[in-house]
C-alpha cells in the first residue's frame, strides 16, 4: 500500500497554567450546593491527576496560531506555502464565522480556509480530509490547526449529585493546541489507511447543549455534560475490531507496531480498551494523568509529546485510535 500524503510537521502548545485535580476539587466544594467530593476522589476514578488550563484572554484561534506558527518553522515553509487552511477542533472562538478564518487573519494567510468539527476526533478527522485533498491533487501543503479550551464548559457549580454525576466527566478535561502540516507522501512515508465510523444514536451520551438551535441562549446548557458508564461500554464493545481491521488493511499485527496512540478519557476506560484489544501497553503513549483530556488535541500533543522526547524516529509504524462523543470512533495506520 502506497501512502499518498505523509505529515511534513507536527507541534502542540500547553498553556503554563497547571490546575491540579485535588485544587479542582476545592473548587468545585466552595462553589456547589449539597455536594462535597472528597479530596483526591478525580485522580482515584479518572487517573488524571493535573491539566493544563488557558487564562480567560486566551482562545482556541491563540492556541491555534502559536502551534502552527511551530509547525510551520519545523517544515521549513512560510505562510505562502500553505494552501490550504482546516481548523479542525470541537472547541471554537465564536459561531460565526468559521475560526479558521480567526487563524487566517493571525498568519496572514492566503488561501482557503475551513472548520472541520467532530467532538473529540475532529484532528483526525482533518487529516483524513486533508489527505484526500492532497490525493486527489487540489492542495500540495495544508495545514492543521487546533485549539481546545473546553476548561470553559467545566461546570464547578452543581446542585446536587445528579447534576454532579453528569458533570464529572467534565472533570477531567484540558486545554492545549496542536497543527501539523500534511503534504504529498514521498511514497513510503504517509498516511497508509484510515477508518470512521459514527453511530449517532448515542450523541446523548457525551453533550455541550448550549450555542445551538435547540438552545441558542441558555447559559445553563454550556456545560458539557456526560455519561462515562455509557460511552465506556460503547468504546470497549465498538472499538477493538475496529484496531484490528485497519491492522488487516494494512498487512499488519500489533507487534510491528511501534507506536500506538489512543485518545484518552479517562484510565480506566483505557485500560479496559487495552485490555480487551490486547494491545501491547509498551507501545502505549500515555498522557492523560498530567495533562488530562484535551479533547481534539489528545492525540497530536501525545504525537508530539514521544517526538519532543527523541523517541519517534523514521519508519516507525504508528496506530492512531480516536474515541468520541457522537458517538465516533476513528482508526488510522501511517508511518512516521
Amino acid at each position: 500500500m502506497i501512502p499518498k500524503a505523509q505529515i511534513k510537521s507536527l507541534a502542540s502548545v500547553l498553556p503554563k497554567k497547571q490546575l491540579l485535580s485535588t485544587d479542582l476539587e476545592k473548587q468545585i466544594n466552595k462553589g456547589s450546593k449539597n455536594v462535597t467530593l472528597p479530596r483526591g476522589i478525580i485522580e482515584i476514578l479518572t487517573g488524571v491527576k493535573q491539566r493544563r488550563v488557558a487564562d480567560e484572554s486566551t482562545n482556541a484561534s491563540d492556541l491555534a496560531t502559536q502551534a502552527a506558527l511551530i509547525a510551520l518553522k519545523k517544515a521549513y515553509l512560510d505562510v505562502s506555502d500553505i494552501d490550504c487552511l482546516i481548523f479542525a477542533a470541537a472547541s471554537g472562538d465564536i459561531m460565526e464565522p468559521a475560526t479558521a478564518n480567526i487563524v487566517q487573519e493571525n498568519l496572514k494567510l492566503q488561501c482557503p480556509v475551513f472548520d472541520i468539527k467532530n467532538a473529540c476526533n475532529s484532528f483526525m478527522n482533518g487529516m483524513e480530509v486533508a489527505e484526500s485533498l492532497i490525493a486527489s491533487g487540489k492542495y500540495k501543503t495544508i495545514l492543521i490547526v487546533n485549539g481546545e479550551v473546553p476548561s470553559r464548559a467545566v461546570r464547578k457549580s452543581v446542585d446536587g449529585k445528579d447534576q454532579l454525576r453528569r458533570a464529572f466527566a467534565g472533570y477531567t478535561l484540558g486545554d492545549a493546541g496542536a497543527a501539523m502540516v500534511i503534504t504529498p507522501s514521498d511514497g513510503v512515508r504517509g498516511i497508509l489507511y484510515s477508518q470512521f465510523r459514527s453511530y449517532g444514536e448515542h450523541w446523548r451520551q457525551s453533550t455541550v447543549l448550549g450555542g445551538g438551535t435547540r438552545f441558542p441562549r441558555d447559559s445553563d446548557k454550556g456545560y458539557f455534560e456526560g455519561e462515562t458508564a455509557g460511552l465506556k461500554d460503547i468504546f470497549i464493545e465498538i472499538g477493538p475490531q475496529q484496531i484490528y481491521e485497519t491492522l488487516e488493511a494494512v498487512g499488519w499485527s500489533l507487534e510491528d507496531l511501534d507506536k500506538i496512540v489512543v485518545h484518552q478519557v479517562s484510565l480506566k476506560t483505557f485500560d479496559l480498551l487495552v485490555k480487551e484489544a490486547k494491545l501491547p501497553k509498551e507501545k502505549l503513549v500515555i498522557v492523560l494523568p498530567e495533562l488530562g483530556n484535551m479533547v481534539s488535541a489528545s492525540i497530536p500533543v501525545a504525537l508530539d509529546q514521544v517526538q519532543q522526547k527523541g523517541e519517534l524516529h523514521e519508519g516507525d509504524k504508528i496506530l492512531l485510535l480516536g474515541l468520541a462523543a457522537g458517538v465516533s470512533i476513528a482508526t488510522m495506520a501511517l508511518v512516521w
